[in-house]
């Protein structure tokens, strides 16, 4: 149904960890598993307090509404 996944390197199944969105141990697992840094990982959810939960441990975090918003909160991020 999500066409773009094949374009990850990976992600986390939240019923496979045993934990999910929004508790801040499946953001801090998906942090170590992939060797990211918290301030230069971006989430996006269309649930605000999945982003609440994301924001709290150092991850940037967008709210996805409408695909337009989403190319505009995009666009802000990859400004150089």
């Amino acid at each position: 149904n999500n066409p773009f996944l094949h374009l990850s390197s990976g992600m986390i199944i939240s019923a496979k960890v045993n934990c999910m969105k929004p508790e801040p141990e499946i953001y801090k697992l998906l942090l170590s598993t992939y060797n990211l840094t918290a301030n230069e990982t971006l989430f996006i959810d269309d649930l605000e307090p999945n982003i609440s939960a994301a924001k709290k441990l150092g991850i940037n975090g967008i709210q996805f509404t409408t695909i337009d918003q989403l190319k505009a909160d995009l666009n802000h991020y990859l400004q150089p």
